[in-house]
Formats: C-alpha cells, sequence, structure tokens
C-alpha cells in the first residue's frame, strides 16, 4: 500500500489510525500497568484489613484478659487466700490460732493439734496440721463449715471422724445427751508467695 497514491481524505483517515494505533500502544504500556499495579495496592490493602481486623481482636482479647487477671488479684487481695505470712513457722503459727479459734467459737474443744511441716503442691507451698478435736455433730459441722467457707483457703485431709461412748453422770441419771465425737483430721494453709513467686522457708 502506498501513502502517496491515496487521497487526501485516505490519507487523512490513515494519519488517523496510525494515531489511534500509536495512542493504543501507549495506553497498553502506561495506563494497563498502572491499572494492574493499582489492583495490587487494592488487594494488599484487603489484605492488610484483614490483619487489621485480627490484630484488633487478639489485642481486644488480651485487653480482656489483662482485665480479668486484675480482677482475679483484687478478689485474691480482698479475700485472702493465703495466710498472712509466707515464713513457714509464723504461717504455721497463724494456722494453729486460726484453727483452735474456730473449733472453740463453734462449741468444740482441741484435744491436740501437732505441725506435720510443709508441703509443695502444684508449686503451691502449704504448711500442714494435724488437729484431734471433740465436738457434738453440730458443732462439727461449723467448724468444717467456717474453716472451708472463711479466708484464707484451706484445705482439710485425712478426715476421721469417731463416736465417744455414752456415759457420765448425765446419762447415768437417763438424761438425754448430745453425741460427742473425737475427730481427727489434717488442715493445709497456703504460705503467702514471695515477689518473685516463691514462699520463704524460715
Amino acid at each position: 500500500m502506498h501513502p502517496e497514491k491515496l487521497s487526501a481524505k485516505q490519507q487523512r483517515l490513515l494519519a488517523l489510525a496510525l494515531l489511534l494505533t500509536a495512542v493504543s500502544i501507549v495506553v497498553g504500556a502506561v495506563v494497563v500497568p498502572y491499572f494492574m499495579v493499582l489492583n495490587g495496592y487494592d488487594e494488599g490493602l484487603r489484605h492488610l484489613d484483614e490483619r487489621m481486623v485480627t490484630y484488633r481482636a487478639i489485642v481486644r482479647d488480651g485487653e480482656v484478659a489483662r482485665e480479668q487477671q486484675r480482677q482475679l488479684d483484687r478478689i485474691e487481695l480482698a479475700n485472702g487466700y493465703f495466710l498472712a505470712s509466707g515464713k513457714q513457722a509464723l504461717a504455721s503459727a497463724e494456722l494453729q490460732r486460726r484453727v483452735k479459734l474456730v473449733i472453740e467459737q463453734s462449741g468444740g474443744s482441741v484435744v491436740s493439734s501437732q505441725m506435720l511441716g510443709e508441703r509443695n503442691d502444684h508449686d503451691l507451698d502449704q504448711v500442714v496440721l494435724r488437729v484431734q478435736m471433740r465436738s457434738g455433730v453440730e458443732q462439727l459441722g461449723k467448724v468444717l463449715h467456717s474453716l472451708e467457707g472463711q479466708p484464707p483457703v484451706v484445705m482439710l485431709d485425712n478426715v476421721l471422724i469417731g463416736a465417744r461412748p455414752a456415759g457420765g453422770f448425765a446419762a447415768q441419771r437417763g438424761k438425754e445427751t448430745e453425741a460427742q465425737l473425737d475427730v481427727r483430721f489434717d488442715v493445709a494453709g497456703f504460705l503467702k508467695p514471695s515477689a518473685d513467686g516463691s514462699a520463704a522457708k524460715k
């Protein structure tokens, strides 16, 4: 095809076609990659938004967990889960006083009490006291309820209950008396951890 043989009108149409072709090439070389890059940015932003949603959920869960821990700490301070002292000797004396007071206030009597030393259970240091007491059934219920239901937290173990034989002056005269029980149990109290999370040993 020889352009010089074309009429003026045909030459103008040919020039216009060549111009459109050149514009299409420029558009293909510049605009299309631009939109491809822009689409890549959009996809990246969508992924970033998804990650931000995930991170916000993690932060929110972390804040909830921290607030729950703060509440537990406040409850622990308010209720006194541990014995007042982290030292074994002082904690043992505190536990003995508390058990004796509870028994006597409930109407029972302490026959004997003996410290069994210290033990560790699930990384918690405890002092253990073996108690022998005497009381009626109702008084025993009060003792157990008070020890287990009031702070500081203690654990009862090896509970042995035996009935005392009926007798005495009142029984001889035919008066009804409440059955008396001989009770033995071990009670463990928790030593307060030190600043590094361990309990003192002295």
